[in-house]
C-alpha cells in the first residue's frame, strides 16, 4: 500500500485540542480561521472565555482572549516570512473586527509550532532587529519587545509529561518510552474523535515510504490488543457501513414511492 500524505495540521490542531482538554469549557476552537473574505487563513484560533482566565499551562500561560497559531509541517520552520505573516494576520484580526467587537493588540498571542528550532528567525530577531529572545521552559521561547506577544513552541523539544501529544507528533516515533507512554494514555480514550484523527495521522507518518511496515508506532496498537492495520480496516469499515445505510436508506424511500405509484395506478384503473 502507498504511503499517503500526512496531514501535519490536522494532527496538529487534535494534539493542542487534547493538550488543554482540561480546559475544554473556557476554551473555543476554530481551525483555518478565514480573514480577507477567505483569502488569508490563519492555521487555528483559540478562543479564551472569560478573556481574563489564566490558565496554568505552560503552553497557555501567554494566552489572553485571541490567540492564534501557526503551524508547520514536519519538513519546515518557522521562516522570516511566515512570523511576519502571522503578526499581519493578527493586525488583520484586530481591522476586520472593528466595529462589531472591537478589542485591542493587548487581548491577542501569537504561537508559532514548529518541529526544529528556527535559528534564522531567532538571530534576525535578536540581531537585526533587537528584540529579546527567553527559554519559557522545554521547547517554548517567549519574544519580546514586539507589538503582540509571541511564543515559538519547538515541537521536539516539548516535555512529555504535560504536552505529550505535541511531542510525540513526529515521523520518527521511535523512543519506547514515549510509546508507552502514549499507548497507556490513548487506550483510556479510543473512540474520541481528536484521539482517532490524531492516531490516524501519527500512524501514517511513521509507515514507511513504500507504506509498509510501521515503525515503533506500531507497538502504541499492540499493547492494547489491535494493530495499524485493523485501526484502517475499522475506519474503512465504518466509512462503508455509513454508505451502505444510505444506499439502503434510499433504497426504501424508492420502494415506498414504487408503491404508492403502483397503488394510485390501482386506483385510477377501478374509477375508469
Amino acid at each position: 500500500m502507498k504511503k499517503t500524505r500526512t496531514n501535519w495540521h490536522i494532527a496538529a490542531v487534535c494534539a493542542v485540542k487534547i493538550t488543554f482538554q482540561d480546559y475544554s469549557q473556557c476554551l473555543e476552537y476554530h481551525s483555518e480561521y478565514r480573514l480577507l473574505n477567505g483569502k488569508c487563513r490563519i492555521d487555528l484560533l483559540v478562543l479564551c472565555k472569560p478573556p481574563d482566565m489564566k490558565l496554568p499551562h505552560s503552553l497557555a500561560r501567554i494566552f489572553r482572549s485571541y490567540n492564534l497559531f501557526e503551524i508547520k509541517g514536519i519538513l519546515s520552520s518557522v521562516t522570516i516570512h511566515s512570523y511576519y505573516k502571522t503578526i499581519a494576520y493578527a493586525a488583520l484580526l484586530i481591522a476586520e473586527n472593528a466595529k462589531e467587537a472591537p478589542f485591542t493588540r493587548n487581548e491577542i498571542t501569537l504561537s508559532l509550532l514548529c518541529h526544529h528550532y528556527p535559528a534564522k528567525l531567532m538571530k534576525h530577531l535578536t540581531k537585526e532587529c533587537g528584540k529579546t529572545v527567553a527559554k519559557s521552559s522545554d521547547g517554548i521561547y517567549y519574544i519580546y519587545e514586539d507589538i503582540f506577544p509571541v511564543q515559538i513552541i519547538v515541537i521536539r523539544k516539548l516535555s512529555p509529561e504535560d504536552s505529550l501529544y505535541l511531542r510525540c507528533l513526529t515521523n520518527r516515533l521511535d523512543d519506547s518510552l514515549l510509546v508507552d507512554q502514549l499507548a497507556e494514555d490513548y487506550s483510556l480514550h479510543q473512540g474520541q474523535p481528536d484521539y482517532e484523527e490524531y492516531m490516524n495521522q501519527l500512524t501514517n507518518a511513521n509507515q514507511s515510504d513504500e507504506g509498509g511496515t510501521l515503525m515503533c508506532c506500531e507497538g502504541i496498537f499492540r499493547l492494547y490488543g489491535t494493530s495499524s492495520r485493523e485501526f484502517y480496516d475499522k475506519g474503512y469499515q465504518d466509512c462503508e457501513d455509513k454508505v451502505r445505510g444510505i444506499i439502503a436508506d434510499k433504497d426504501a424511500e424508492i420502494a415506498d414511492k414504487d408503491a404508492e405509484i403502483l397503488r394510485l395506478k390501482r386506483m385510477l384503473s377501478i374509477q375508469e
